[in-house]
């Protein structure tokens, strides 16, 4: 989108540091609005800011397990619900363990959709352990129990708050199936109004720098997040780790055997590596056909020779995969490249025309944009050049390849 395109990096902190404080705001807001100990003095709950897609971007401070479970309570509810039958001022209450990664009744899930002018922009979310949620214990928690509809009232993504409105029927039976509502129901009323503390900041942040700017300013994050992610994973070495464990026991005196086995293979890495889902630039109807000796389509004669040397050298790539640069443009390299041995991955860029001066000006702009975004020539940006009487080198490119890729 072209907003998008125009956030610059400044912006980006802002809306990053204000999303990080939104969801701090929420986690306070609930412990001084609570009623339990267990949540304004133990802390037991945790909160965060999901984008509209779901996918966490900031937490508050909290319990990590229940940080975790934010963005599988928000998925879920979207998948019960559909994105079209949610409103303005609903909040949806999940706790049942076996849905949007929840653990035991206890701990209660609440989900808010975020609209700004009627646009589904964002979601808050936090869960919190609960004094009581009825069963047949005192505390809802309990060794005793041989199933689940002995720990309490399950609550699979059920719609509380209906546009601003509590749902009286839903709270009646929570009311009539627990031991302290009073308590229940102060914290209760701390997760909700927390929430709209959240909203409110939200759309006091698009006020202030427009929803596509917050929108486009919530994807870089994620794809931020996700390129570092990637890198550390790539930095974990090959092999295989074992562990083997006892919990305690399991509630009945039986001890809990946990053996762990992980493996990582340069298959299974590229295997997974490969499996990103991506839309290349695409060609125009009446753009020349040049096809790989591995049958795909690329927009040049150099572009086959490139192609060809990694696919005979094995080497993975990517072709024509979005980058979203510094700046926030989105530019497609011809190729995205992985060093297997060190889990490292390139850009590789071939710039065709360096004859012509208003291309060599904008190939030199474009060095400098990948620069500026963290890829250096010689680090993790590979460049060739041609010109009408010096094509393109095989050699070179095998040199490249085996210096860098090898």
């Amino acid at each position: 989108m072209a907003e998008k395109e125009k956030i610059n990096p400044v912006t980006l902190d802002i809306v990053k540091d204000s999303l990080i404080a939104v969801s701090n705001e929420i986690f306070y807001a609930f412990a001084q609005t609570s009623m339990s100990p267990i949540i304004y003095e133990t802390l037991d709950y945790a909160s965060g800011i999901a984008d509209a897609e779901g996918r966490l971007l900031t937490q508050g401070n909290g319990v990590t397990g229940f940080i975790g479970m934010i963005s599988p309570m928000i998925c879920a509810v979207v998948e019960k619900h559909g994105k079209e039958n949610l409103h303005p001022g609903d909040v949806y209450i999940i706790n049942d363990p076996f849905m949007g990664g929840g653990t035991h009744m206890s701990d209660v899930g609440m989900v808010m959709p975020i609209f700004y002018h009627d646009e589904l922009i964002a979601f808050a979310g936090n869960k919190a352990h609960w004094s009581d949620i009825g069963g047949m214990a005192p505390g809802s928690f309990t060794t005793d129990a041989t199933n689940l509809y002995q720990e309490g009232m399950c609550f699979s993504g059920t719609k509380l708050v209906d546009r601003g409105e509590l749902v009286e029927p839903v709270w009646d039976l929570m009311r009539s199936n627990m031991r302290y509502p009073q308590i229940s129901q102060g914290d209760m009323w701390g997760q909700i109004s927390s929430l709209r503390t959240g909203e409110k900041r939200i759309c006091e942040l698009c006020d202030k720098y427009g929803a596509d700017v917050v929108k486009g300013s919530m994807e870089r994050l994620v794809s931020q997040g996700e390129k570092v992610a990637r890198r550390r994973l790539a930095e974990m070495p090959k092999g295989t780790w074992e562990m083997d464990e006892y919990m305690d026991n399991d509630g009945h005196g039986n001890p809990v055997h946990l053996q762990v086995k992980v493996t990582i293979t340069d298959d299974e890495f590229i295997a997974d590596w490969k499996s990103l889902e991506y839309t290349s630039f695409g060609f125009s109807p009446d753009y020349a056909e040049y096809y790989t000796d591995n049958g795909e389509r690329v927009r040049s004669k150099s572009e086959i020779i490139i192609a060809n040397k990694l696919y005979r050298y094995n080497i993975p790539y990517r072709y024509e995969c979005p980058l979203q640069l510094q700046s926030g443009v989105i530019t497609h390299p011809d190729f995205t490249c992985l060093n297997v041995s060190t889990r490292q991955e390139y850009i590789w860029k071939h710039f065709g025309i360096m004859d012509n001066a208003e291309y060599a000006c904008n190939a030199i702009k474009k060095i400098s944009d990948y620069a500026n975004s963290g890829y250096v020539l010689g680090r993790n940006f590979i460049a060739t050049f041609e010109t009408a009487n010096t094509p393109i080198n095989a050699n070179c490119i095998d040199s490249l390849i085996k210096s860098h890729l090898c």
